[in-house]
Parts: C-alpha cells; structure tokens; sequence
C-alpha cells in the first residue's frame, strides 16, 4: 500500500515537473518571438525613417534655388550624347562653355550672382539670369519657364504601413507658353527634347535652374527650335533644278490625280488660298505597306495601304512662289480613306519661271 501510494506521489511530481518545464519553454519561446517581432519593427521602422530622410533630401535638392558658393562642392560635367558641352566649379559659381554649340565660345566662363542670380561673362556683360520662380533669362532663346512635376511616392511595407509622400519628380521646360522645350529632373534631361540627343549630369548634384540654363538657354538656338517644332527649315529655299533633281518618277495619272486635289485644297489653305498649283514632282513610286489587326485573335485580319511622296509648286497671289511637300495615303485606317500627311516642308523656289 505505501508502495502505490509512493508510486503515485512520484508520478505526480514528474507531472508537476514535465509542467513547469513545458510552461517554461513556451514563456522562453515567447519571448524569443517577441524580440524577433521587436526587431523586425525596429529594422521596418529604421527602413521607413530612412527612406523618408532620402525622399526629404531629394526633395530638398529639387527646389529651385540660386547657387550658392560651396568650396567643398564638386565639379559638375554637363554632356549632351558624348560631348561634354559645359562644366558648373560650385567653389566660384562659375560655369565653363566647352563647346561651339548654340554659338558658344569654348573656354567663355559665365559667373552666377548668388544674391540675384544674374549671369555675367568674364568681361562683366550680361547672360542672363535665374529666378527662384521657375523663370530663366537665356541669352539664346530669351525668357524660359520651368513648371514642376510631382507624384505621389509609395514608402513603406505591410510592418509599417505604406505611406505616400509627395516627391518632385522634376520641371517641364517652356519657350513662350506652349513650347515645350523637354524636362529637367536631378541627374538626366529625359526625352523628348531640342537637343538632338539625351543630355547629362554627371560628378555632382546641381540645381535644376543651372540644369535647364545650361542645355536649353545656352545650347539651343531659335532657329533650332523653329526647325524641331515645324519638322523642317523655315529659311530654306530651293530651285528650279533642286526641285527637278528630287524627283524619282513620272506618271502622268498619279500627277493628274495629286493635283486635281490640291487644286480642291487649296481654299481651305490660308498658307496658299488662291493660289495656282503650277506643278507635281514625284519623289517616289506608289509603296504597298501590310498593316495586321488582331495579331494572334479570333478575328485577325490584314488589309493593304498605299502611299506615296511628292512636292507641289504654288503661284500665290502676292507674286511668291512655294513648294510644299507631302505624303498621301489611301485606305488610311483600312476605311477607304485618301488623306494627305503633313506638310513636311513649305519654301520659296528662287527661280520659279510662270508660264
């Protein structure tokens, strides 16, 4: 009888110390995951805080801003493709040209007041200025406009909680009021743009004024940006054999065709109205082009366009004499359509002879 009785006392003891021990580990076990989540908080928080911090900073270096002198600043290399066309010394607020772009002078030095933001050359005379406005005064193309794009940016996880800060993302840069020139954002001048290539920064952050100054007040010229906004040369002119070289077919259908709709055209044109279709050069053949819709569906189908180039000489009313070249299309959109393109160019012809 004691024996049970020790038995069972026994039993209850390893019970009550199986108990403790399990009631142990799970309390240890807690704990261990309490400091992992701890942790994990503490890393997202840190992450979140560090993300803002960067955002804050870029934020900062974004608004627009006369630069100041900073001796420890370092050198910024402006290239537009793979010429470098200027270099910013942030120690001297100096900005040196090395290129012949826009009519530069390689080795011109252009200094920044950091009171006013004017801009003088080594001899004092002016080259504009900077506004903390947005508002550049350019030597090549007068006043500019820098208009800020922002977004709102996502930071954060599912720890801490997405969050949206408002970040600029950088400028749309104006001539007059509806040109637009291209953007300006930290580090690169986006496409698309006047410049004929890409351009950028490279060696050190600069201020988005001094950025948009550089690649559209100093490398770009009014002709260049009249030439990029109409598609050609407004100042170009040809003559008679110029024309008469250009052209690379004869037929007398497709010319009869061509002209019986400018001669339509015209009224509606305040370039030529009233004006006499004197002539139609073909510069090509008639070119078939294959156009699929629905690649790959149900309902895919092909249909055929026909286009073709050429340039047409007006008499105007006022004594002058133009040429205009075209493209024409028929079944534009596969709707049985003859439309003509845009103008690609519209010139004087020298020595045009009436008949």
């Amino acid at each position: 009888m004691k024996r049970r009785t020790i038995f069972k006392a026994l039993v209850a003891l390893m019970v009550i110390m199986l108990g403790a021990n399990f009631n142990a580990e799970a309390q240890l076990g807690g704990l261990i995951n309490a400091a992992k989540n701890k942790t994990k908080q503490n890393k997202a928080k840190n992450e979140l805080e560090q993300q803002e911090k960067e955002l804050a900073e870029h934020n900062k270096a974004m608004v627009l801003a006369i630069p100041q002198p900073n001796a420890n600043g370092s050198k910024v290399q402006f290239s537009i493709g793979n010429e470098n066309v200027a270099s910013w010394n942030p120690a001297t607020n100096e900005l040196t040209i090395t290129t012949t772009r826009g009519g530069n002078t390689p080795g011109s030095v252009y200094k920044v007041d950091p009171a006013t933001g004017y801009v003088t050359d080594s001899k004092g005379a002016s080259k504009g200025s900077l506004n903390t406005s947005g508002t550049i005064e350019s030597p090549n193309l007068g006043k500019l406009h820098l208009r800020i794009v922002k977004e709102e940016m996502p930071i954060g996880n599912y720890s801490t909680g997405v969050k949206y800060i408002e970040t600029i993302t950088g400028y749309y840069v104006y001539a007059g009021s509806n040109t637009i020139l291209g953007a300006v954002e930290r580090d690169k001048i986006p496409s698309p743009n006047y410049l004929g290539s890409d351009g950028s920064v490279s060696g050190g952050d600069v201020n988005p004024l001094i950025t948009a100054y550089v690649f559209y007040g100093l490398m770009l010229t009014e002709k260049e940006v009249s030439i990029k906004t109409l598609g050609y040369d407004p100042d170009k002119t040809y003559t008679t054999k110029e024309l008469e070289d250009k052209i690379r077919w004869k037929d007398d259908a497709t010319e009869a065709e061509i002209k019986k709709m400018e001669e339509g055209l015209t009224y509606g044109d305040d370039r030529v109205r009233g004006s006499k279709v004197a002539a139609i050069g073909l510069l090509r053949e008639w070119r078939r082009s294959k156009y699929t819709k629905n690649e790959g569906e149900w309902n895919e189908y092909s249909y055929f366009v026909d286009d073709i180039g050429y340039w047409v000489v007006y008499e105007l009313p006022d004594g002058k004499n133009k040429v205009a070249i075209y493209s024409l299309t028929k079944n534009a959109y596969n709707k049985g359509l003859t439309e003509r393109g845009e103008c690609a160019g519209f010139y004087d012809v020298t020595d045009w002879q009436r008949k």
